[in-house]
Protein backbone atom coordinates (compact mmCIF):
# COMPACT_ATOMS: atom_id res chain seq x y z
CA UNK A 1 0.00 0.00 0.00
CA UNK A 2 1.38 3.45 -0.91
CA UNK A 3 0.83 5.72 1.78
CA UNK A 4 2.58 9.81 1.83
CA UNK A 5 1.23 12.51 4.11
CA UNK A 6 2.21 15.86 3.58
CA UNK A 7 1.47 18.94 6.25
CA UNK A 8 2.14 22.22 6.16
CA UNK A 9 3.15 24.51 9.01
CA UNK A 10 2.47 28.13 9.25
CA UNK A 11 3.87 30.63 11.50
CA UNK A 12 1.44 30.82 14.93
CA UNK A 13 0.41 27.31 14.88
CA UNK A 14 -0.68 24.96 17.79
CA UNK A 15 2.75 22.79 17.33
CA UNK A 16 4.64 24.73 15.72
CA UNK A 17 8.14 23.65 14.48
CA UNK A 18 9.90 22.91 17.94
CA UNK A 19 7.10 20.84 18.69
CA UNK A 20 7.24 18.93 15.69
CA UNK A 21 10.94 18.31 16.32
CA UNK A 22 10.10 16.67 19.56
CA UNK A 23 7.29 14.76 17.98
CA UNK A 24 9.69 13.22 15.38
CA UNK A 25 12.57 12.14 18.17
CA UNK A 26 10.42 11.10 20.60
CA UNK A 27 11.66 14.01 22.97
CA UNK A 28 9.91 16.18 25.86
CA UNK A 29 6.34 15.53 26.03
CA UNK A 30 6.19 13.00 23.21
CA UNK A 31 9.28 10.88 25.55
CA UNK A 32 6.51 8.46 26.40
CA UNK A 33 4.37 7.74 23.08
CA UNK A 34 6.21 3.94 23.57
CA UNK A 35 7.35 4.07 20.20
CA UNK A 36 11.07 3.54 18.86
CA UNK A 37 13.36 5.97 17.12
CA UNK A 38 15.92 4.03 15.12
CA UNK A 39 17.63 7.24 13.45
CA UNK A 40 17.67 10.93 13.70
CA UNK A 41 19.55 12.61 10.08
CA UNK A 42 19.81 16.57 9.59
CA UNK A 43 21.42 17.88 6.54
CA UNK A 44 21.53 21.08 5.34
CA UNK A 45 21.87 23.08 8.06
CA UNK A 46 23.08 26.85 8.77
CA UNK A 47 26.54 27.49 9.84
CA UNK A 48 25.19 28.34 13.19
CA UNK A 49 22.41 25.69 13.95
CA UNK A 50 25.22 23.16 13.55
CA UNK A 51 25.67 22.40 16.63
CA UNK A 52 22.38 22.19 18.63
CA UNK A 53 19.81 20.62 16.33
CA UNK A 54 16.99 22.15 17.85
CA UNK A 55 18.60 25.63 16.93
CA UNK A 56 16.85 26.02 13.74
CA UNK A 57 13.27 25.02 14.70
CA UNK A 58 13.52 27.06 17.82
CA UNK A 59 14.69 29.78 15.89
CA UNK A 60 11.45 29.54 13.60
CA UNK A 61 8.95 29.71 16.27
CA UNK A 62 10.47 33.02 17.67
CA UNK A 63 12.44 35.00 15.41
CA UNK A 64 10.73 37.90 13.77
CA UNK A 65 8.74 36.88 10.70
CA UNK A 66 4.98 37.22 9.07
CA UNK A 67 2.44 36.24 11.00
CA UNK A 68 1.10 33.64 8.28
CA UNK A 69 4.36 32.48 7.00
CA UNK A 70 4.86 28.64 6.13
CA UNK A 71 7.91 27.75 8.44
CA UNK A 72 8.18 24.14 7.29
CA UNK A 73 6.34 21.13 5.82
CA UNK A 74 6.62 17.84 6.91
CA UNK A 75 6.39 14.65 5.05
CA UNK A 76 5.41 11.59 6.43
CA UNK A 77 5.66 8.19 4.69
CA UNK A 78 5.56 3.86 5.25
CA UNK A 79 8.39 2.20 5.22
CA UNK A 80 8.56 -1.33 3.19
CA UNK A 81 8.81 -3.53 5.51
CA UNK A 82 10.11 -6.20 3.14
CA UNK A 83 13.94 -4.31 3.04
CA UNK A 84 16.64 -4.59 5.99
CA UNK A 85 16.74 -2.07 8.45
CA UNK A 86 20.01 -0.67 6.87
CA UNK A 87 18.28 -1.00 3.46
CA UNK A 88 15.62 1.27 4.64
CA UNK A 89 18.21 3.59 6.19
CA UNK A 90 19.54 3.81 2.86
CA UNK A 91 16.07 4.54 1.11
CA UNK A 92 15.07 7.80 3.54
CA UNK A 93 18.03 9.33 3.78
CA UNK A 94 18.52 9.40 -0.37
CA UNK A 95 14.79 10.70 -0.03
CA UNK A 96 15.15 13.13 2.02
CA UNK A 97 17.98 14.92 0.30
CA UNK A 98 16.82 14.46 -3.30
CA UNK A 99 13.49 16.56 -1.93
CA UNK A 100 15.86 18.55 -0.56
CA UNK A 101 17.55 19.69 -2.89
CA UNK A 102 14.46 19.48 -5.30
CA UNK A 103 12.40 21.99 -3.38
CA UNK A 104 14.99 24.67 -3.52
CA UNK A 105 13.08 25.42 -7.02
CA UNK A 106 15.87 25.87 -9.18
CA UNK A 107 19.18 23.51 -9.97
CA UNK A 108 22.38 24.63 -7.62
CA UNK A 109 20.42 27.59 -5.97
CA UNK A 110 21.14 25.51 -2.98
CA UNK A 111 19.35 23.12 -0.24
CA UNK A 112 16.96 23.11 2.41
CA UNK A 113 17.60 22.39 6.03
CA UNK A 114 16.13 19.39 7.18
CA UNK A 115 15.59 16.56 9.65
CA UNK A 116 14.92 13.04 9.39
CA UNK A 117 13.71 10.29 11.66
CA UNK A 118 12.85 6.61 11.19
CA UNK A 119 10.22 4.95 13.64
CA UNK A 120 10.10 1.55 14.23
CA UNK A 121 6.57 1.86 14.64
CA UNK A 122 6.22 -1.07 17.30
CA UNK A 123 3.12 -0.76 19.49
CA UNK A 124 2.04 -2.66 22.92
CA UNK A 125 0.09 -4.76 20.80
CA UNK A 126 2.16 -5.67 18.01
CA UNK A 127 3.90 -8.73 20.41
CA UNK A 128 0.73 -9.85 21.30
CA UNK A 129 -1.04 -10.30 17.88
CA UNK A 130 2.11 -11.30 16.60
CA UNK A 131 2.32 -8.46 13.50
CA UNK A 132 5.39 -6.91 11.92
CA UNK A 133 6.70 -3.40 12.59
CA UNK A 134 5.87 -0.96 10.80
CA UNK A 135 8.39 1.26 10.28
CA UNK A 136 8.03 5.03 8.95
CA UNK A 137 9.91 7.87 8.26
CA UNK A 138 9.04 11.62 9.29
CA UNK A 139 10.86 14.12 7.39
CA UNK A 140 10.88 17.82 8.46
CA UNK A 141 11.74 20.52 5.59
CA UNK A 142 12.56 24.39 6.41
CA UNK A 143 11.20 26.75 3.27
CA UNK A 144 13.95 28.59 3.63
CA UNK A 145 16.97 27.49 1.35
CA UNK A 146 20.73 27.18 2.72
CA UNK A 147 22.36 29.32 -0.42
CA UNK A 148 25.88 28.41 0.89
CA UNK A 149 26.28 31.93 2.30
CA UNK A 150 27.18 32.36 6.05
CA UNK A 151 24.56 34.66 8.10
CA UNK A 152 24.06 35.10 12.09
CA UNK A 153 20.80 33.67 13.04
CA UNK A 154 19.51 37.56 13.33
CA UNK A 155 19.93 37.79 9.57
CA UNK A 156 18.54 34.36 8.60
CA UNK A 157 15.17 34.95 8.46
CA UNK A 158 14.50 38.45 6.76
CA UNK A 159 14.25 39.30 3.64
CA UNK A 160 17.05 37.99 0.80
CA UNK A 161 18.90 40.32 -1.10
CA UNK A 162 19.40 39.39 -4.95
CA UNK A 163 21.84 41.92 -5.29
CA UNK A 164 23.98 41.15 -2.29
CA UNK A 165 23.01 38.27 -0.66
CA UNK A 166 25.20 38.50 2.55
CA UNK A 167 23.00 41.58 3.64
CA UNK A 168 20.13 40.13 3.48
CA UNK A 169 18.57 36.92 4.56
CA UNK A 170 18.19 33.56 3.24
CA UNK A 171 15.72 33.23 0.02
CA UNK A 172 12.68 31.52 0.43
CA UNK A 173 11.58 28.46 -1.97
CA UNK A 174 8.21 29.44 -3.87
CA UNK A 175 8.39 25.61 -5.07
CA UNK A 176 7.74 24.07 -2.48
CA UNK A 177 4.10 23.37 -1.36
CA UNK A 178 2.93 23.40 -5.24
CA UNK A 179 0.85 21.33 -6.82
CA UNK A 180 3.56 20.14 -8.98
CA UNK A 181 6.26 19.93 -5.97
CA UNK A 182 3.46 17.79 -4.28
CA UNK A 183 3.44 15.12 -7.76
CA UNK A 184 7.06 15.33 -7.69
CA UNK A 185 6.97 14.70 -3.90
CA UNK A 186 4.88 11.45 -4.37
CA UNK A 187 6.41 10.18 -7.88
CA UNK A 188 10.25 10.27 -5.95
CA UNK A 189 9.06 8.24 -2.97
CA UNK A 190 7.27 4.85 -5.60
CA UNK A 191 10.54 5.44 -7.60
CA UNK A 192 13.29 5.04 -5.25
CA UNK A 193 11.30 2.77 -2.76
CA UNK A 194 10.78 0.10 -6.15
CA UNK A 195 14.03 0.43 -6.68
CA UNK A 196 15.24 -0.30 -3.46
CA UNK A 197 12.93 -3.47 -3.72
CA UNK A 198 13.99 -4.53 -6.80
CA UNK A 199 17.61 -4.05 -6.37
CA UNK A 200 16.78 -6.06 -2.70
CA UNK A 201 15.46 -8.76 -4.83
CA UNK A 202 11.50 -8.05 -4.19
CA UNK A 203 8.43 -7.39 -6.14
CA UNK A 204 8.09 -3.59 -7.00
CA UNK A 205 4.49 -3.10 -5.29
CA UNK A 206 4.47 0.57 -4.96
CA UNK A 207 2.09 2.77 -7.42
CA UNK A 208 2.15 6.85 -6.29
CA UNK A 209 -0.93 7.19 -9.05
CA UNK A 210 -4.62 7.53 -7.97
CA UNK A 211 -6.71 4.98 -8.95
CA UNK A 212 -8.49 7.29 -11.78
CA UNK A 213 -5.04 7.81 -13.29
CA UNK A 214 -4.33 4.15 -12.87
CA UNK A 215 -7.65 3.22 -14.46
CA UNK A 216 -8.95 1.58 -11.59
CA UNK A 217 -12.25 1.98 -11.29
CA UNK A 218 -12.38 0.67 -7.34
CA UNK A 219 -12.86 3.21 -4.55
CA UNK A 220 -9.86 3.67 -2.61
CA UNK A 221 -10.20 3.12 1.36
CA UNK A 222 -8.76 5.42 4.06
CA UNK A 223 -5.78 5.64 6.11
CA UNK A 224 -6.49 4.38 9.39
CA UNK A 225 -3.56 5.65 11.35
CA UNK A 226 -2.18 3.89 14.37
CA UNK A 227 -4.56 4.60 16.95
CA UNK A 228 -7.75 3.27 14.49
CA UNK A 229 -5.21 0.43 13.29
CA UNK A 230 -5.32 -0.44 16.65
CA UNK A 231 -8.96 0.17 18.46
CA UNK A 232 -10.03 -2.27 14.71
CA UNK A 233 -7.37 -4.70 16.21
CA UNK A 234 -9.23 -4.75 19.39
CA UNK A 235 -12.63 -5.35 18.10
CA UNK A 236 -13.85 -1.67 18.08
CA UNK A 237 -13.38 -0.02 14.92
CA UNK A 238 -13.94 3.55 14.36
CA UNK A 239 -15.46 5.95 11.99
CA UNK A 240 -12.80 5.23 9.07
CA UNK A 241 -12.39 1.43 9.57
CA UNK A 242 -16.45 1.41 9.28
CA UNK A 243 -16.10 3.15 5.90
CA UNK A 244 -13.28 1.15 4.75
CA UNK A 245 -15.63 -2.19 5.17
CA UNK A 246 -18.32 -0.77 3.32
CA UNK A 247 -15.63 0.30 0.85
CA UNK A 248 -14.39 -2.95 0.56
CA UNK A 249 -17.87 -4.66 0.33
CA UNK A 250 -18.42 -2.57 -2.51
CA UNK A 251 -15.42 -2.84 -4.18
CA UNK A 252 -15.69 -7.12 -4.01
CA UNK A 253 -18.80 -6.86 -5.50
CA UNK A 254 -17.74 -4.42 -8.34
CA UNK A 255 -14.84 -6.89 -8.47
CA UNK A 256 -17.43 -9.43 -9.51
CA UNK A 257 -19.47 -7.50 -11.74
CA UNK A 258 -16.08 -6.85 -13.35
CA UNK A 259 -15.41 -10.57 -13.50
CA UNK A 260 -18.62 -11.37 -15.34
CA UNK A 261 -17.94 -8.39 -17.61
CA UNK A 262 -14.84 -9.30 -18.79
CA UNK A 263 -16.17 -13.22 -19.26
CA UNK A 264 -18.98 -11.74 -21.68
CA UNK A 265 -16.68 -10.18 -23.38
CA UNK A 266 -14.13 -12.73 -23.55
CA UNK A 267 -17.04 -14.55 -24.73
CA UNK A 268 -18.13 -12.20 -27.40
CA UNK A 269 -14.60 -11.74 -28.29
CA UNK A 270 -14.41 -15.45 -29.17
CA UNK A 271 -17.90 -15.53 -30.88
CA UNK A 272 -16.98 -12.56 -32.86
CA UNK A 273 -12.97 -14.59 -33.67
CA UNK A 274 -15.39 -17.80 -35.15
CA UNK A 275 -17.41 -15.38 -36.96
CA UNK A 276 -14.36 -13.95 -38.07
CA UNK A 277 -12.92 -16.94 -38.81
CA UNK A 278 -15.94 -18.73 -40.62
CA UNK A 279 -16.41 -15.42 -42.72
CA UNK A 280 -12.58 -15.67 -44.02
CA UNK A 281 -13.02 -19.30 -44.84
CA UNK A 282 -16.10 -18.01 -46.80
CA UNK A 283 -14.30 -15.72 -48.66
CA UNK A 284 -11.64 -18.22 -49.85
CA UNK A 285 -14.08 -21.09 -50.49
CA UNK A 286 -15.97 -17.95 -52.77
CA UNK A 287 -12.28 -16.61 -54.35
CA UNK A 288 -12.02 -20.61 -55.13
CA UNK A 289 -15.21 -21.02 -56.25
CA UNK A 290 -14.98 -17.67 -58.67
CA UNK A 291 -11.74 -18.70 -59.62
CA UNK A 292 -12.90 -22.21 -61.22
CA UNK A 293 -16.19 -20.66 -63.10
CA UNK A 294 -13.07 -18.27 -64.12
CA UNK A 295 -11.22 -21.21 -65.49
CA UNK A 296 -14.70 -22.71 -67.01
CA UNK A 297 -15.73 -19.85 -69.11
CA UNK A 298 -12.44 -18.98 -70.40
CA UNK A 299 -12.38 -22.33 -72.13
CA UNK A 300 -16.01 -22.14 -73.01
CA UNK A 301 -16.73 -21.92 -76.86
CA UNK A 302 -18.82 -18.51 -76.58
CA UNK A 303 -15.43 -17.29 -75.21
CA UNK A 304 -13.70 -17.60 -78.69
CA UNK A 305 -13.93 -15.11 -81.51
CA UNK A 306 -16.83 -14.56 -84.09
CA UNK A 307 -16.19 -17.48 -85.54
CA UNK A 308 -16.39 -19.63 -82.22
CA UNK A 309 -19.96 -17.66 -81.43
CA UNK A 310 -21.25 -18.35 -85.73
CA UNK A 311 -20.42 -22.31 -84.48
CA UNK A 312 -21.30 -22.67 -81.04
CA UNK A 313 -24.62 -19.97 -80.31
CA UNK A 314 -28.01 -21.19 -80.96
CA UNK A 315 -28.92 -17.66 -80.77
CA UNK A 316 -26.45 -13.89 -81.49
CA UNK A 317 -27.97 -10.77 -81.77
CA UNK A 318 -25.01 -8.41 -83.53
CA UNK A 319 -25.29 -4.47 -83.51
CA UNK A 320 -24.99 -3.35 -87.09
CA UNK A 321 -23.77 0.59 -85.76
CA UNK A 322 -20.24 0.53 -84.83
CA UNK A 323 -20.49 3.89 -82.96
CA UNK A 324 -22.98 2.31 -80.79
CA UNK A 325 -21.68 2.99 -76.96
CA UNK A 326 -22.58 -1.04 -76.00
CA UNK A 327 -19.53 -1.60 -78.08
CA UNK A 328 -16.94 -0.18 -74.81
CA UNK A 329 -17.19 -2.94 -72.54
CA UNK A 330 -14.73 -0.49 -70.54
CA UNK A 331 -16.42 2.11 -69.88
CA UNK A 332 -19.88 3.02 -69.03
CA UNK A 333 -21.67 1.40 -72.14
CA UNK A 334 -22.60 -2.04 -71.06
CA UNK A 335 -22.00 -1.60 -67.63
CA UNK A 336 -23.93 1.44 -67.80
CA UNK A 337 -26.68 -0.69 -68.68
CA UNK A 338 -26.07 -3.57 -66.75
CA UNK A 339 -29.13 -2.75 -63.99
CA UNK A 340 -31.69 -2.61 -66.85
CA UNK A 341 -30.44 -5.75 -68.24
CA UNK A 342 -31.03 -7.53 -64.69
CA UNK A 343 -34.26 -6.02 -64.11
CA UNK A 344 -34.73 -7.64 -67.53
CA UNK A 345 -33.68 -11.22 -67.24
CA UNK A 346 -34.65 -11.21 -63.39
CA UNK A 347 -32.67 -11.45 -60.14
CA UNK A 348 -31.61 -15.26 -60.16
CA UNK A 349 -28.89 -14.07 -63.05
CA UNK A 350 -25.65 -13.22 -61.38
CA UNK A 351 -22.97 -11.23 -63.69
CA UNK A 352 -19.61 -11.98 -63.89
CA UNK A 353 -16.50 -10.03 -66.05
CA UNK A 354 -14.35 -12.38 -67.69
CA UNK A 355 -11.91 -11.04 -69.68
CA UNK A 356 -13.87 -8.53 -72.08
CA UNK A 357 -17.15 -9.81 -71.60
CA UNK A 358 -19.83 -9.94 -69.23
CA UNK A 359 -21.32 -13.25 -68.60
CA UNK A 360 -24.97 -13.44 -67.29
CA UNK A 361 -25.45 -16.69 -64.88
CA UNK A 362 -28.43 -18.71 -63.90
CA UNK A 363 -27.28 -20.78 -61.10
CA UNK A 364 -30.43 -22.92 -60.67
CA UNK A 365 -30.35 -24.52 -64.60
CA UNK A 366 -26.84 -23.43 -65.17
CA UNK A 367 -27.83 -21.04 -68.19
CA UNK A 368 -25.76 -18.93 -69.73
CA UNK A 369 -25.54 -15.41 -71.53
CA UNK A 370 -22.43 -13.76 -72.49
CA UNK A 371 -22.53 -10.22 -73.96
CA UNK A 372 -19.70 -8.73 -75.52
CA UNK A 373 -18.63 -5.53 -77.30
CA UNK A 374 -21.99 -5.15 -79.99
CA UNK A 375 -23.27 -8.57 -79.19
CA UNK A 376 -25.71 -10.94 -77.19
CA UNK A 377 -25.32 -14.71 -77.51
CA UNK A 378 -26.55 -17.56 -75.71
CA UNK A 379 -26.15 -21.44 -75.85
CA UNK A 380 -29.50 -22.70 -75.30
CA UNK A 381 -32.36 -21.72 -77.91
CA UNK A 382 -34.95 -21.93 -75.21
CA UNK A 383 -33.47 -18.48 -74.12
CA UNK A 384 -34.05 -16.84 -77.80
CA UNK A 385 -36.46 -14.38 -76.14
CA UNK A 386 -34.51 -13.64 -73.16
CA UNK A 387 -31.57 -12.86 -75.46
CA UNK A 388 -34.02 -10.39 -77.02
CA UNK A 389 -35.14 -8.48 -74.10
CA UNK A 390 -31.16 -7.95 -73.32
CA UNK A 391 -30.34 -6.63 -76.59
CA UNK A 392 -33.72 -4.30 -75.87
CA UNK A 393 -32.12 -3.67 -73.01
CA UNK A 394 -28.93 -2.45 -74.04
CA UNK A 395 -30.43 -0.54 -76.60
CA UNK A 396 -28.36 -2.39 -79.70
CA UNK A 397 -30.91 -0.81 -82.67
CA UNK A 398 -30.78 -2.79 -85.46
CA UNK A 399 -29.12 -5.86 -84.86
CA UNK A 400 -28.00 -9.03 -87.35
CA UNK A 401 -29.28 -12.15 -85.95
CA UNK A 402 -27.84 -15.81 -86.43
CA UNK A 403 -29.86 -18.98 -85.19
CA UNK A 404 -28.40 -22.58 -85.35
CA UNK A 405 -29.88 -25.50 -87.00
CA UNK A 406 -32.41 -26.59 -84.01
CA UNK A 407 -35.33 -24.73 -83.99
CA UNK A 408 -34.51 -21.83 -86.10
CA UNK A 409 -38.50 -20.68 -86.88
CA UNK A 410 -38.80 -20.68 -83.42
CA UNK A 411 -35.94 -18.75 -82.70
CA UNK A 412 -36.67 -16.76 -85.37
CA UNK A 413 -40.28 -16.00 -83.85
CA UNK A 414 -39.33 -15.78 -80.15
CA UNK A 415 -36.47 -13.05 -80.88
CA UNK A 416 -38.74 -11.13 -83.43
CA UNK A 417 -41.74 -10.98 -81.12
CA UNK A 418 -39.39 -9.38 -78.39
CA UNK A 419 -38.05 -6.97 -80.90
CA UNK A 420 -41.36 -5.76 -81.82
CA UNK A 421 -42.24 -5.49 -78.32
CA UNK A 422 -39.35 -2.67 -78.14
CA UNK A 423 -39.81 -1.38 -81.67
CA UNK A 424 -36.35 -2.93 -82.75
CA UNK A 425 -35.31 -4.85 -86.18
CA UNK A 426 -33.80 -7.52 -86.59
CA UNK A 427 -32.00 -9.03 -90.27
CA UNK A 428 -31.34 -12.53 -90.07
CA UNK A 429 -28.38 -14.32 -91.44
CA UNK A 430 -27.12 -17.59 -92.41
CA UNK A 431 -23.84 -18.99 -90.13
CA UNK A 432 -22.09 -20.39 -92.40
CA UNK A 433 -22.66 -18.07 -96.04
CA UNK A 434 -23.83 -14.79 -94.11
CA UNK A 435 -26.47 -14.54 -96.51
CA UNK A 436 -30.33 -13.10 -95.19
CA UNK A 437 -32.48 -16.03 -94.32
CA UNK A 438 -35.51 -13.98 -94.47
CA UNK A 439 -36.35 -10.69 -96.04
CA UNK A 440 -35.48 -7.80 -94.19
CA UNK A 441 -37.93 -5.96 -92.67
CA UNK A 442 -39.52 -2.79 -94.26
Amino acid sequence: MFHLHIRRVSRGHAKGALSRLDYIRRQGRYLKRGDVVRLVVDGAMPDWALGDLAHLWRALDHEPMRINARILYSVEAAIPRALTPQQQNDLTIRFAAYVARMSAGRPRRGVLPHVLAIHEGLRTDDAIAGRLPNPHMHCLFSTSINDGVSRPVKLWFRRANPVEPKLGGAPRSTYIGQIRWLYRVREAWARMANAALRMAGLPATLDHRSHYARGLVQLPTKHLGPKDAARARAGKPSRKASQNDAIRRFNAKLEEAQAMHRAAAQRFKKAQRSEEEDREILKEALKRARRNVHRILEAHPLAGGMESLLGSAAVLLVCRDASHPVLDIKGDGIRGLLAEVLREVGPVWNPMRVQNRIWLIEPDNGDLLVIGPGFVASEHARLAGVVARVAGALRLGRVIGYAGEDGRAEVMRLVGAELDRVNLQCDWRDRRTAKPVLPLRP
